[in-house]
């Protein structure tokens, strides 16, 4: 389950939106993440004209993040770069994100050539240029570098028509290996890592018949070299050379015949016995020596790996169902069953594909894994055996054959246990849409005069699952709107609840405004009674605020409302001073504009006073999180 969080800005700390898993609130048609390893991470959310933020988002300027509601982490977290809009039988519009990676493109490098220095402070004096050119909020800390070099004493150089982030995989990454992290902090700042190795090794299988629904195994030989030719950096020519048509497009570089007996080639000769002559060429820019050259490019053969290794699968998230199951995560590496081959492999996730509105499925891209020649020729020969038994079965007697034909069916019966885990799993989910329909889904709001003159019918039809209407300020000011509210949600049949500020700073005063509050509803209404009447207690106005709201309650009981039918509405700040009986009460709503719950225990959180619904003119406050206590007495149907 994940909630799509819009932020409009680096400074808004509270955010809309955008899709809510839950049975309220904002809804995405689609939304897909496209989570990389070692680079960027994109996502795409789908969103129609119903939903409060379309045409609402702004390119750049918004940010975004994606929360699992199951464990409360960010799993995705960063910006808006392009907003679309369509129109095939209605009007959507689909926001393109890029996670925060993507800021280390917002930044250009200066020419620096460097000698002499580690990894780390090299990569520490590229991230020191970036933070100097960005926002604070695009700015990275650099953490953890554990690559490492055979030596420091080479030249390194950084070019300003290059961006930070391509001179990051240029200069380091494509050269020395390694995997570039990112995170946020305990104070949300970001940290960039570079490190050699990452991920832990987890028991949870992939595996037919459990929770993989298809599989492809690849197996890529073309980036294979069997004849390098090493090349270094330019050598420096006399200011005569320097000026000619040719040198502007090609130099000559330090090469390897003077020390590899006039050769400019190195071969391995058991890949060339393998797989014929391939020759390329492998540049070390920064090497001048031909000896050092030769080193490296005989350490680049030596460490070649000759095919590449990587399986695609569909799988189920069992974790949702039972919990012994772990989710797949990025970077984590994970035991995948071929079980025609007999294989079992440790692979790591390097890709993941997530639905946020299916978030039982996922795609994985598990290996990327680079094989060496004996491994490829162990795979080879394995493949090669397996073939060769196949072809012995077929000559077998036609009792051997059965034999066979019942392991296959082993196997193949292993397939409607899978099967039958989506359908339960489609069955939870049917049952979880019938119950909801059982219930009012939208946004909940409360309105009062500052909302103006609303056009409660579109209200109504953008998705509302309650309204809770002001009817006065103490007993002497009524809302100025509250009649008219009261009137068009009652002709409209929509659920919907009312609220008085309370100002009684004594007993006395209390129970005067809950007779007020009392019949000015009753005077207003047409149909059926509110969910709930609502006291709002967001002052200290007495003394014994707590016998205060007492009193009023017990003049509400007197009148027909049971507790069960009062809500209490308490300032989050003055919780603790305010001592109320909130046992007492049927529900508690809380207010706190941000992006954590609460500090005390609620049945309802009011998230927001800037939300925004078709409608109404400007802002409104907008409530979610509700308590399944909440949900059962007053967004059920009658």
């Amino acid at each position: 389950m994940y909630r799509v969080i819009v932020y409009k800005n680096a400074n808004d700390q509270v955010g809309e939106v955008l899709h809510e898993p839950r049975n309220y609130g904002n809804k995405a048609i689609s939304g897909d993440l496209d989570m990389q390893f070692n680079g960027v991470s994109t996502a795409s959310f789908t969103i129609t004209m119903q939903n409060s933020l379309y045409r609402q988002s702004e390119a750049i300027a918004n940010l975004v993040k994606v929360i699992d509601t199951n464990t409360g982490k960010v799993v995705f977290d960063g910006r808006v770069v392009k907003v679309d809009g369509s129109f095939s039988g209605s009007h959507t519009q689909t926001l393109q994100c890029e996670d925060c990676l993507a800021y280390l493109h917002d930044s250009t490098q200066v020419y620096r050539k460097v000698q002499n220095t580690t990894i780390r402070d090299f990569l520490q004096m590229i991230v020191d240029e970036h933070n100097r050119q960005v926002e604070s909020y695009k700015r990275f800390q650099l953490g953890r570098v554990t690559v490492s070099n055979s030596t420091d004493n080479v030249y390194r150089y950084t070019d300003d028509a290059q961006d930070t982030f391509d001179t990051i995989k240029d200069k380091l990454v494509s050269r020395l290996g390694g995997f570039l992290i990112w995170y946020r902090d305990g104070n949300g700042q970001l940290v960039l890592e570079y490190l050699a190795s990452v991920g832990e090794h987890i028991d949870t299988p992939i595996k037919l018949g459990k929770n993989l629904k298809s599989a492809k195994r690849e197996y890529d030989v073309r980036d294979i070299i069997t004849r390098l030719v090493p090349i270094g950096s330019p050598i420096e020519q006399g200011q005569t050379e320097q000026s000619s048509d040719d040198t502007a497009t090609a130099q000559p570089k330090t090469t390897i015949e003077s020390v590899n007996n006039g050769i400019r080639y190195l071969d391995d000769t058991a890949l060339i016995g393998r797989f014929g002559i391939i020759q390329k060429a492998v540049e070390w820019n920064d090497v001048k020596v031909p000896s050092i050259l030769k080193s490296k490019g005989q350490d680049y053969l030596q460490n070649q790996r000759v095919g590449l290794l990587t399986w695609s699968v569909d799988v189920v998230d069992i974790s949702l169902l039972d919990k012994t199951y772990k989710s797949f995560e990025m970077g984590n590496f994970y035991p995948i069953y071929d079980q025609f081959l007999g294989l079992v492999e440790d692979l790591q996730v390097v890709a993941k594909k997530l639905d946020i509105t299916q978030p039982h499925k996922m795609s994985l891209t598990i290996g990327t894994k680079n094989r060496t020649l004996s491994q490829y020729q162990l795979d080879y020969q394995a493949a090669m055996q397996y073939a060769q038994q196949q072809r012995q079965n077929a000559q077998q007697t036609a009792n051997d054959l059965k034999n066979r034909i019942k392991e296959l069916l082993t196997v193949t019966n292993r397939i409607p246990e899978q099967d039958k885990e989506i359908a339960d799993l489609q069955a939870r989910l049917n049952e979880l849409e019938g119950q909801q329909s059982q219930y009012y889904d939208g946004v909940i709001i409360d309105v009062s005069e500052f909302q103006g003159d609303i056009d409660w019918n579109n209200v109504n039809s953008a998705g509302l699952a309650l309204a809770i209407v002001r009817v006065q300020y103490g007993a002497n000011r009524a809302d100025l709107k509250y009649q008219r509210n009261l009137s068009a949600l009652g002709n409209l049949g929509a659920n919907y609840a009312v609220y008085s500020y309370m100002t009684a700073s004594n007993t006395a005063i209390a129970e005067n405004e809950a007779q007020e509050f009392y019949n000015r509803t009753q005077q207003a209404i047409n149909g059926k009674q509110p969910r709930f009447y609502m006291i709002d207690v967001e002052e200290v106005t007495g003394s014994n605020m707590r016998g205060i709201v007492e009193a009023y309650m017990n003049k509400l009981n007197s009148l027909g409302v049971p507790d069960s039918k009062i809500v209490l509405y308490i300032a989050n700040q003055l919780y603790n001073s305010f001592n109320l009986n909130v046992g007492r009460a049927g529900s508690i709503m809380i207010p706190a504009y941000r992006s954590t719950p609460p500090d005390h225990a609620y049945d309802l959180w009011q998230y927001t006073s800037s939300g925004s619904v078709n409608g109404i003119n400007g802002n409104v406050d907008m409530s979610n999180n509700y308590s399944d206590r909440f949900k059962n007495q007053y967004l059920r149907k009658e």
